[in-house]
């Protein structure tokens, strides 16, 4: 498992800035605790799984990009978490 870039006061090093901008992208930032995001993880493969083949008349994903709270009602939860910014 790859270790996550830790933030002092939530914010960026000088550094992790640097390499930002030299490099266009920081990882992994912390988002949200293991658990919670393998929870989640496995939530969408099951609807993926359950749904894939279902006869529906449209691809599962255009499903999953509008108005995907009624696909995934657990998905309205994620705004209202605390990040775990260390």
């Amino acid at each position: 498992m790859l270790t996550s870039l830790t933030l002092q006061d939530g914010r960026l090093s000088p550094a992790q800035q640097e390499q930002y901008w030299e490099e266009g992208y920081l990882f992994p930032l912390p988002a949200l605790p293991a658990a919670l995001a393998r929870d989640y993880r496995g939530q969408l493969e099951g609807i993926e799984r359950d749904w894939l083949d279902a006869g529906l008349p449209l691809p599962l994903n255009t499903y999953k990009r509008i108005n995907a709270h009624v696909v995934c009602p657990w998905w309205l939860k994620l705004p209202h978490i605390q990040l775990c910014w260390t």
